[in-house]
């Protein structure tokens, strides 16, 4: 989407093509970040709480990766990573236009941590009303 006004520094970077998804969104942003470790925050998660992120980053230990899991089933795009192992991960992909991240991060040693709120993503019209009716409760 468009640039947004903000009293933060913001370095604005976006996957070439333009709306290629989310793997290649990640990678765009990948080439650009200098901490050890990155936080990966899908926009279609609007539960996610400042207790996640810390949550995040106490489980990571000495994994690749540590990221939020419901009933079992994990949600790569809601995760702390180790900045170098991603953008390896990201290396060994020939085009990220259209990629999977599940496809990227095929063998990284990943913890997870269950929490259904987090987890919980918006990709339809109900689940946007359902998100609309949990907030206004």
């Amino acid at each position: 989407g468009p640039r947004r006004t903000t009293s933060r520094t913001v370095f604005w970077t976006r996957e070439d093509p333009a709306g290629t998804g989310p793997g290649a969104a990640l990678g765009a942003g990948l080439e650009h970040v200098i901490s050890e470790r990155v936080a990966v925050v899908a926009v279609d998660h609007p539960f996610i709480e400042t207790g996640t992120v810390r949550a995040l980053l106490e489980a990571i230990g000495e994994h690749d990766g540590a990221v939020v899991s419901v009933s079992g089933r994990p949600q790569h795009l809601v995760g702390i990573y180790r900045t170098v192992v991603l953008q390896k991960a990201f290396a060994r992909i020939e085009a990220t236009v259209g990629v999977a991240i599940r496809d990227v991060i095929e063998g990284l040693d990943l913890v997870t941590i269950e929490d259904p709120d987090a987890g919980h993503d918006v990709d339809t019209w109900d689940d946007v009303r359902r998100a609309n009716e949990r907030w206004e409760a």
